[in-house]
């Protein structure tokens, strides 16, 4: 009887978490520039809040926006320049001495706001940005002042001090994929290396004499395209990766036993993973190979469809230096059952041993609907989604 989903599932997670701790304690650092596409071997938390200061989102001028609230084209607000902050600079303090006007700095995009020193009533507490004002004369000194003509809001185009992070806020969990927006969260809190797990690193053939790139001497007439090996290597690279393509094994049991064994003793690899061949056909020969190998099969069909035949098993390993077993997974050679048990199991094996967090499915109801073409499929299935794909789950037996 073949196990549920489930049930391989659990397998599946067994045995990558036997293998994760060797993986934890050969963790390596790299600078920051270095790292896209690996995995993050520790959580990695903010050594700062950032913005340290409030600072200004705009190119302006940071006023008391209680000074504004009566502004208006026909009655507007004067304010005395007392001087510029630009991104970077220390803060000075402002005194409000332009006697029968308000006093007002002028603040670059980052600049930290400064304090007012003088009545409690009066604060620099927003930024009034540069389109929104008038330069105009002073009607003492002739130095700058400018005009706003309409009421400002309070904190407008302000930054909070910690508004992006927060000291010892989490920037990136322990397993994440690190991307470009992580490498630009880490540096604007000065991280400049981080701890990454090593690249897994897996051997990937195709299976079928039937296949154009196949070496036997067939004529090319009827033999066909492999699309599944070029779809798990790029998926595979997607996810941080070093994939391998070990060639096509042909549909003979012999060959396919040598030159797995070939390929073993020469490469160390994280995992092997084949398509196609692993069914109950005269040319499914996969399994009958891995036994040959002395091979431990974990499982082989499971409750699923698409994706029903696929295997997975252990492989002695014969290469020198290693002595532990090579997972290996076998998925089937239709192209969507092998992209489903791809998606849904040799990735979740991957992720597992990785550490990284399982994705979490969303479930919604679907029935079809009840007429005489459609009538052996209207039991009602239950559907989950992951990032955008589908599993279905079958409540009753099709008629």
């Amino acid at each position: 009887m073949a196990f549920s989903y489930h049930e391989a599932l659990r397998m599946v997670e067994a045995e990558a978490q036997r293998r994760a701790r060797a993986l934890q304690l050969n963790m390596e650092t790299l600078p920051l520039n270095s790292s896209l596409n690996r995995v993050a071997g520790c959580e990695m938390r903010s050594p700062m809040s950032t913005p340290q200061y409030d600072t200004s989102a705009m190119d302006g001028y940071a006023v008391d926006s209680g000074a504004t609230g009566h502004a208006s084209p026909d009655n507007p607000t004067l304010f005395h320049v007392e001087g510029l902050v630009a991104a970077g600079d220390e803060p000075f303090p402002v005194f409000n001495t332009a006697g029968q006007s308000y006093s007002c700095v002028e603040i670059m995009t980052g600049g930290r706001f400064p304090t007012v020193v003088g009545p409690d009533n009066v604060r620099l507490d927003c930024c009034v940005k540069f389109e929104d004002v008038k330069r105009v004369p002073g009607p003492y000194t002739g130095h700058e002042y400018i005009e706003i003509k309409k009421p400002a809001r309070y904190r407008q185009n302000r930054r909070s001090a910690g508004e992006d992070f927060q000291k010892h806020h989490v920037i990136m969990p322990a397993g994440t994929i690190i991307r470009p927006h992580h490498i630009m969260a880490l540096a604007s809190v000065g991280i400049t290396e981080i701890p990454v797990l090593p690249k897994l690193r897996v051997g990937l053939y195709s299976t079928g004499s039937e296949l154009l790139a196949s070496r036997n001497n067939q004529p090319a007439t009827g033999r066909v395209e492999d699309a599944n090996g070029p779809y798990i290597a790029a998926t595979l690279a997607d996810n941080g990766v070093d994939v391998e393509f070990l060639g096509i094994l042909d549909d003979d049991v012999e060959t396919m036993m040598h030159t797995l064994k070939f390929n073993l003793e020469k490469n160390d690899c994280d995992l092997i993973i084949s398509t196609g061949a692993v069914s109950t056909g005269r040319f499914d020969l996969v399994p009958s190979a891995l036994q040959r190998l002395g091979a431990h099969i974990v499982f082989h069909k499971i409750g699923i469809r698409p994706g029903h035949p696929v295997m997975f098993a252990t492989i002695p390993n014969i290469s020198t230096g290693r002595s532990d077993e090579i997972p290996f997974f076998g998925l089937p050679g239709n192209p969507v059952a092998s992209a489903a048990c791809l998606r849904f199991l040799a990735m979740h094996y991957l992720k597992c041993l990785q550490s990284q967090l399982p994705e979490t499915p969303l479930a919604a109801r679907m029935s079809c609907p009840h007429d005489a073409k459609t009538a052996r499929q209207s039991a009602h299935k239950k559907m989950y989604f992951g990032q955008g794909s589908i599993i279905v789950r079958r409540e009753a037996k099709w008629k």
